[in-house]
C-alpha cells in the first residue's frame, strides 16, 4: 500500500473543503414585512404571499457572483432590475413563484411596485389551483409557464421555444436555455393562462381573442369593429352589453 504523506492529506482537505463552500449559494434569510395574500387573475384568493426585506448590499453582490460567475451556466443571462432596487441582480424581495405568476402578466409586463415572496401548502401552489386561472397543457405554450413538481421552483417561457425566464432563488431573474439552469429538470408540468375579464371595456379596434373562458361584464363594441372570440370552455356575458351601428360580433367554441 502506497503512503500519503500529511502534506498530500492536508492538500486533499483543502481542496475538498475549498469545492464544498464554492459550490455553496450565500446564505439568503430576509425578513417578512407583511404577510398578506394575492389575487388570481380569476380574483380568487392566494395566502402565502409576502412582502420580505431587501438583503444587504454585501450579500447581494455575493448572490450576484455565486448565480452569475461561479456556477457553471453558459447560456444563463442575468436580467437587470430597475433603479429602485440599487445596483445588484440579485434581490430577495420576491422569489420565482411570485415573479413569474404575480408580477408579469400575459404581455410580459413587470409590475415591480408589488414583489412578493409566494409560499407553497403542502408542496403545492394554490395559485395555479383555483380551477379557472389556468390550464395545464402538454408542452409548454407562450405565453406561459413551467411549474416543477412539488412546486420547487417556477420559469416563463418566452417566444423561443429554447429559452425560458426564471428567478433562482434570492439571486436573479435570468433568461436561460431550457435545460440549462440549477433545478433538476424533473416532473415538470406546463400551463397557459385559461381566464381573461373585461369589465366596462368599450371595444374601439377589431380584435380576435382566443382563451379557455372568457368572461364580458358591462362591455360594448364601437361601431364597425369587428370582434371575435374563440373559447374552449365558456363565454359568459352578463350586465350590459352594447354594439355600436355595422358591428360584427363572432363567438363560438374552438374544435
Amino acid at each position: 500500500m502506497k503512503n500519503i504523506s500529511k502534506t498530500a492529506i492536508s492538500s486533499i482537505i483543502i481542496i475538498l473543503t475549498g469545492y464544498v463552500a464554492y459550490a455553496q449559494p450565500p446564505d439568503c434569510v430576509p425578513d417578512i414585512i407583511i404577510s398578506k395574500t394575492v389575487r388570481t387573475p380569476a380574483g380568487n384568493l392566494v395566502p402565502n404571499a409576502d412582502y420580505y426585506s431587501e438583503l444587504s448590499s454585501n450579500d447581494r453582490s455575493l448572490l450576484d457572483d455565486y448565480y452569475i460567475n461561479t456556477l457553471n451556466h453558459p447560456s444563463a443571462d442575468p436580467i437587470s432590475l430597475p433603479s429602485s432596487y440599487g445596483a445588484y441582480y440579485s434581490s430577495s424581495r420576491f422569489n420565482c413563484h411570485g415573479y413569474a405568476w404575480h408580477m408579469v402578466n400575459e404581455a410580459d409586463e413587470t409590475d415591480w411596485t408589488d414583489p412578493v415572496w409566494i409560499g407553497t401548502t403542502q408542496y403545492t401552489l394554490e395559485y395555479v389551483e383555483d380551477g379557472i386561472s389556468y390550464k395545464q397543457v402538454a408542452t409548454p405554450e407562450y405565453p406561459g409557464w413551467v411549474l416543477w413538481s412539488s412546486a420547487a421552483h417556477t420559469a416563463r417561457t418566452t417566444p423561443d421555444p429554447d429559452r425560458w425566464i426564471s428567478k433562482w432563488a434570492c439571486g436573479p431573474i435570468m433568461e436561460h436555455d431550457t435545460d440549462d439552469h440549477p433545478y433538476a429538470p424533473t416532473g415538470m408540468t406546463y400551463y397557459k393562462l385559461c381566464y381573461k375579464r373585461q369589465f366596462e371595456d368599450n371595444i374601439l379596434e377589431d380584435d380576435t381573442l382566443s382563451v379557455c373562458k372568457h368572461e364580458l361584464e358591462d362591455c360594448s363594441v364601437a361601431a364597425n369593429v369587428d370582434l371575435e372570440i374563440v373559447y374552449e370552455d365558456w363565454l359568459k356575458i352578463t350586465g350590459t352589453f352594447n354594439t355600436g351601428s355595422g358591428a360584427t360580433l363572432s363567438f363560438y367554441p374552438e374544435n
